[in-house]
């Protein structure tokens, strides 16, 4: 029944002229936004919700509690032409201009002029701003649609975000926007009062948005800044901090009725730039690693574009109530550089310190009456201390953060080109949430490999870990009873305010990871250059804070750790001082479970230890499994007491061989060499690459060509289904030699071993021998077959397997006759069973 509708009026609306907006950061404050515009153009036009194609673009819907009622849409388009941003101040006409800042409206306002307060402009250029204004004008019948939607954009533009501009914006949108408004009964529309009492008596069922907004962005830089050291002028006053590029991205805002509202963002192919150090001059500005976040870049056979980059936000908001904030992150290279970080925390944490003037509660209030000056805040009587036992804690925030497939790198120094790095390439899920007063954190890691590497051959990774997984767990540790008395009952000693403390726990998967001399040396220097940045930059942020501001409390502050590893937990001890990581011996521990609490640590787990004999290339156990039942540790007088309880049936069993003992004096032997080389040229001898796997070398003695292949499995199985492998075979030449490597072997634990390496090999004129295990030094012998006149004969090969001085695996394969000429003169020798396969050597 379009007759409830009433009247609509087409309109179209210039104003060649433009105008100048001010939207103050509050209504008592001086400090306000002002976008000017020199020209603005309004049109309108009604459509049928089914037959606007913005809402079903910009996914604008709402609740289909109304039927299928196609609801009447005023659209008005709103363009802005040559659109201008400036941060300003109202100013008193009386006072003198202290500063060069630009008037603005001298002329306009009695008593009053605005000026602008920054030479840094907000946008780079001027731009035409263009809004898409709906209104549902069915509302009072359906919520098929929002009651009002706005829908804009932003393509190839630059926004300028000083700390003040943002602090400007940030209390624009809490202390203006954000301020709550009461209705007075004298304000309310008529209309609203004719309202039939049909729309007050129904009942709600379901929720829907009241107001919509969509924003696109398009190829869109932020520039950040911070205050400049030396402010020789005003032009200087700020330097840059970061960049924020977005390729593509949209941001939907949705507010429901119940004080409850819903944010989404979808970003992809963005980045996150550290720019501290472009207003250096180019012949003194460092090498930096400027690239805070990217896409992962995977690499292929055919393909070399790196993965989009996608990152999205869901917040959930509702009146006194703490947000939901979930946060997905896929694809993502994060450089970690801490000090950066730590000042891009602050610069988002930034917030006006305007405070709004109270009224008076019993102050006389008359309509029509106007109010002189400003309202002073009353004096507030000093409140009761509160009781951290029946206080009810504030919940500020619920977040949840998802990483897919990303890359964690956090680096020794990021201003050298040729600075260290570890990578943490994971998959885990973290929650976060402050319900109970205190931080608590559950982060599942679900898969997680780290290596090292130097930033120039970021691709060139040395493995530390396989791919294991985790769980870390933060709660709250409620204090103890003696705690609880001494805050309630009066008159006990109390040691000052209570803080609470908290819980963490540790749970390890199946782990296994390897250390080299050079390896610790290099996550040492990472773990150090990165915690000097960090401490250098809280003690000088680059971000002002406010005087008066209180020393922020630590958000985590652990009184307990529990560390627990049901599966095997693997330490392996390599050399890699010759370019080979050959393992010397590694540590095993299972069932672990360890408690830390204070000055206590109590520990239960089964330990054993295994060398690597270098003779036979495998494991020997040095240590058999012993189980601990108690290991405790204690401080007390000034230095520890260690308790030690072996299980009753348990014993320690030690195994000392003469290979292990004359392997141990050999590598003691060249340890002072191992630690005078790195200590001289660190970093050179990081840049030589390390071999995870052993070079193998192939003697061909058989006197015929041959060739050989590593992919066994794909040979014997393409050998039952009937089909040809596809296996890529080495050739090796008659009296000759060929080097060759194996695949990278992953780590693995000590009851799941990898797969023994074996070759399959041909002899010219010859089928296929079976496969070879080379793993083990030995001698091994073989079959080899051929058909010569439909009768099959065979003979036999001589395979082996033996190590050199360095290491490296050499493999003989040889006939199983050896004829030894001892006359003093040649001699000439006729080989064959028929006229056929007779040979002269």
């Amino acid at each position: 029944n379009f007759g409830m509708l009433k009247t609509r009026c087409k309109v179209t609306v210039d104003i060649p002229g433009g105008a100048s907006l001010y939207f103050p950061l509050n209504q008592f404050s001086d400090d306000a936004i002002q976008l000017k515009t020199s020209k603005i153009t309004i049109t309108n036009k009604f459509r049928l919700a089914s037959q606007t194609q913005d809402l079903k673009e910009f996914s604008i819907e709402g609740t289909h509690h109304g039927g299928d009622h196609d609801c009447l849409m005023d659209i008005m388009e709103v363009t802005c032409a040559e659109v201008s941003i400036s941060e300003t101040r109202r100013t008193d006409s009386t006072l003198l201009q202290m500063n060069n800042f630009f008037r603005l409206t001298q002329c306009l306002f009695k008593g009053y002029f605005f000026e602008i307060m920054s030479a840094k402009k907000v946008l780079h250029r001027l731009f035409d701003l263009k809004l898409t204004l709906l209104r549902n004008l069915s509302s009072f019948i359906s919520h098929n649609v929002p009651d009002f939607s706005i829908i804009t954009s932003l393509d190839d533009i630059e926004l300028n975000f000083t700390t003040e501009f943002y602090i400007l914006l940030r209390g624009f949108l809490e202390k203006n926007l954000g301020e709550a408004l009461i209705p007075v009964p004298e304000t309310i529309p008529h209309e609203i009062l004719q309202n039939p009492p049909r729309a007050v008596d129904v009942e709600q069922v379901e929720k829907y948005p009241v107001f919509s907004f969509r924003l696109n962005l398009n190829d869109v830089k932020f520039h950040f800044f911070t205050p400049s050291l030396s402010q020789d002028s005003i032009e200087e006053r700020f330097v840059n901090f970061g960049r924020m590029v977005i390729r593509k991205a949209r941001i939907s805002f949705d507010n429901l009725i119940d004080n409850q509202s819903e944010f989404d963002l979808y970003c992809e192919n963005s980045e996150l730039v550290d720019s501290r150090f472009d207003d250096w001059p180019e012949d003194s500005r460092p090498s930096v690693h400027s690239t805070i976040l990217t896409s992962v870049k995977k690499m292929d056979d055919n393909n070399s574009d790196p993965s989009k980059l996608i990152w999205e936000a869901h917040i959930i908001m509702k009146k006194d109530e703490a947000p939901i904030v979930t946060l997905i992150l896929m694809n993502a290279r994060v450089l970690l550089i801490l000090d950066w970080l730590n000042n891009a925390k602050d610069f988002v944490c930034l917030n006006s310190t305007f405070v709004p003037p109270e009224e008076k509660t019993s102050h006389p209030c008359f309509i029509h009456s106007p109010k002189e000056g400003v309202y002073k805040r009353p004096l507030m009587r000093a409140k009761p201390m509160p009781n951290p036992i029946t206080e009810k804690p504030v919940h500020t925030i619920t977040l949840k953060l998802t990483l897919k497939e990303s890359d964690l790198i956090l680096l020794e120094k990021a201003d050298q080109t040729d600075s260290l790095a570890m990578i943490a390439r994971t998959i885990s899920i973290l929650q976060l949430t402050d319900e109970k007063g205190v931080f608590e954190a559950n982060l599942e890691i679900q898969k997680i490999n780290i290596s090292w590497c130097m930033m120039p051959m970021s691709s060139n990774t040395t493995s530390l870990t396989n791919d294991f997984n985790a769980a870390i767990t933060i709660m709250h540790e409620p204090c103890s009873m003696t705690e609880q008395a001494r805050l309630l009952i009066p008159g006990l000693p109390s040691l000052g305010p209570l803080s609470p403390r908290q819980r963490l726990s540790l749970e390890l998967g199946e782990t296994s990871m390897r250390l080299s001399y050079k390896d610790f040396l290099v996550v040492t220097n990472v773990l150090q250059g990165s915690w000097d940045r960090l401490m250098a930059s809280l003690e000088n942020s680059l971000i002002p804070k406010p005087a008066n501001t209180e020393p922020q409390k630590p958000i985590f502050s652990i009184g307990k750790i529990s560390i627990r590893s049901p599966d095997n937990l693997g330490i392996w001890f390599l050399d890699d001082s010759q370019g080979v990581s050959l393992p010397l011996f590694r540590v095993v521990l299972s069932k672990l479970m360890l408690e830390k609490d204070m000055e206590k640590i109590i520990c239960q787990l089964t330990f054993s230890a295994d060398y690597f004999n270098q003779l036979v290339f495998g494991w020997e156990p040095l240590v058999e499994p012993w189980a601990i039942e108690k290991l405790n540790f204690r401080w007390k007088m000034h230095c520890w007491v260690v308790e030690l309880l072996s299980a009753p049936t348990s014993s320690l069993d030690i195994n000392l061989t003469q290979t292990f003992i004359q392997q141990l004096r050999r590598f003691q032997s060249r340890w002072s060499s191992i630690q005078e080389s790195l200590s001289e040229d660190f970093r050179q001898y990081c840049k030589r690459s390390r071999s995870d796997h052993l070079p193998y070398l192939l003697r061909n003695d058989t006197g015929a060509n041959m060739v050989f292949a590593m992919e066994v499995d794909e040979i014997l199985n393409a050998r039952r289904d009937q089909r040809k492998p596809n296996v890529k075979w080495f050739s090796a030449m008659a009296d000759s030699s060929c080097s060759f490597e194996f695949p990278t072997k992953r780590l693995a634990s000590k009851e799941k071993p990898n797969s023994s390496r074996q070759l399959i090999m041909r002899i010219e004129g010859w089928e296929e021998i079976s496969p070879v295990d080379v793993d083990i030094v030995g001698t091994y012998f073989r079959t080899a077959r051929t058909n010569v006149n439909s009768t099959k004969i065979s003979t036999r090969v001589v395979i082996i397997v033996s190590m050199d001085a360095d290491g490296r695996k050499i493999v003989t394969v040889r006939s199983a006759l050896i004829v030894s000429n001892k006359l003093p003169y040649p001699m000439v020798l006729k080989l064959g069973n028929s006229p056929l396969t007779q040979s002269i050597i």
